[in-house]
Formats: structure tokens, C-alpha cells, sequence
């Protein structure tokens, strides 16, 4: 039962991604590019009702997903909404969202307006709190930056180790460099001829 019940939702996903999402974008982007104003409206209605569809197969897809031939239902669903011979958008557009919508537009629109407002004043309040905290911290940071910086500078410089001194214990000692001989009094250089 579980293998069968798997394989039902793949197939609605991918039924859901094609049908639903893929086929309507590229024919919503021929309604565009050809300026087909009958097709533009149609895609817009279709959109319009996907979006609240998918809010609700949220929903169902947790709760109802039990019920035989679920999955099956839904991919019906969308062949429904997209079909030219059914005008399944354009019926629930007209029969169920629009009066809907038309119904509740001014609490929506209300809500909206207040939720927006509440997020500007939260997020203004956000800055403005990240702003005042961060200068400090930055502040601070800068602050121990420069005190290690003049540390280090304030530091006697230590003259470098002999290389004898480095070397590992038990390793041999590095070869002494020789230095250039010194050159006679009154010795004249080579000229290369």
C-alpha cells in the first residue's frame, strides 16, 4: 500500500510541475509575445486560480492526502483548469473568486495596507537597532586593531637568530657562507674584453 500511495504523489508532483506550472508559463509567454489579448486574459485567470490552488493543495496535501485517488483527483483538476474545451479557469475565476474577492476586497486590501505598514515599522526598528549595535561592535573591532597594530610596532625589534641556532636538533648545521676575499691595495679589477 505504501509503494503504490508513493508513487500516486510523484506522479502528481510531476503532473503538477508540467501541467500546471510549465505548460501555462510558456503559453502565458506566447499570449505576451503574440499580444493576444483574448489568451492574456485567460492565462491571468488561470494564474489567479492556481495561486489560490496551490494554498489549498498545501493544506490537503497534508490532511487529506489518504483519500483513494487524491492524487489522481488533482491531476484532473488541472487538465480541468487548463483545458480550451472545459474553461475550467475561466468557470472558477467567474463562479467561486471573483465574487469571493469582490465580496471581501476592502478587508483585504485593508489588511494588506496594515500589515505593510506594521512591516515598515519593523523593519525600521530592525535598522535602526542592527545599526546603533554594529557601529559599537565595529568600533570595538577597530579599536583592538589598532592597539595590537601599535603593539607590535612599539615592540624593540629582536635581532635574527644565527642560523645554527634555528637549526633543528640533530639536523647538520647549515654550510657557512663565505665571504668575498679582500682584495689587495692597489689591485685593478679585470676589464672583460
Amino acid at each position: 500500500p505504501v509503494a503504490p500511495a508513493m508513487f500516486s504523489y510523484l506522479i502528481s508532483r510531476l503532473s503538477s510541475q508540467l501541467l500546471g506550472t510549465l505548460y501555462p508559463a510558456y503559453a502565458s509567454y506566447k499570449a505576451i509575445k503574440e499580444q493576444n489579448a483574448h489568451e492574456y486574459v485567460r492565462w491571468m485567470k488561470y494564474w489567479t486560480v492556481f495561486g489560490f490552488f496551490q494554498v489549498l493543495e498545501t493544506f490537503a496535501d497534508s490532511f487529506i492526502f489518504w483519500i483513494p485517488f487524491y492524487y489522481e483527483v488533482k491531476i484532473g483538476f488541472l487538465v480541468f483548469l487548463i483545458h480550451p474545451r472545459f474553461e475550467g479557469a475561466d468557470y472558477v475565476f467567474r463562479n467561486v473568486l471573483h465574487p469571493t474577492l469582490d465580496e471581501h476586497e476592502p478587508h483585504i486590501d485593508g489588511a494588506i495596507q496594515s500589515f505593510s505598514e506594521r512591516a515598515r515599522v519593523k523593519m525600521g526598528h530592525a535598522i535602526t537597532f542592527l545599526m546603533q549595535h554594529s557601529r559599537g561592535y565595529i568600533m570595538s573591532l577597530l579599536e583592538k586593531a589598532l592597539l595590537e597594530r601599535n603593539a607590535v610596532a612599539d615592540r624593540p625589534h629582536e635581532p635574527a637568530a644565527p642560523a645554527a641556532a634555528t637549526a633543528a636538533p640533530g639536523a647538520p648545521a647549515p654550510a657557512a657562507t663565505a665571504s668575498p676575499a679582500p682584495k689587495p691595495a692597489g689591485a685593478t679589477p679585470l676589464k672583460a674584453e
